[in-house]
């Protein structure tokens, strides 16, 4: 398993597309008269959890230490491959949603 650039793809390939920021999963992309395939659906998420930092009085005495920067950039990173994951920002809190324990 490994990636090989490419500049085109056949039927059964599984191809990562980039630079096309409107572009969703499932969506037929081609040139010229085709008939795209009916849009597939990702079921909404199930469950919601709340990350904040630490900011206890024992906050540093253990672990590895993370900021709210930090938080955000890995969020944003995950973002942007896993569909299923929706997420909220209030004040330092990030809501991520997601479709189970193991997704979050």
């Amino acid at each position: 398993m490994k990636r090989i650039d490419a500049t085109e793809a056949l039927c059964g390939d599984i191809v990562t597309i980039s630079g096309i920021p409107t572009i969703f999963v499932g969506e037929t992309v081609g040139i010229g008269d085709i008939d795209p395939l009916p849009p597939i659906t990702i079921d909404e998420p199930t469950l919601r959890m709340e990350f904040l930092v630490n900011d206890s009085p024992f906050a540093g005495k253990e672990g590895k230490y993370m900021t709210t920067r930090m938080m955000q950039e890995r969020i944003f990173k995950e973002l942007e491959t896993n569909v299923g994951l929706k997420l909220e920002e209030e004040a330092g809190r990030f809501i991520l949603s997601g479709r189970g324990e193991l997704h979050l």
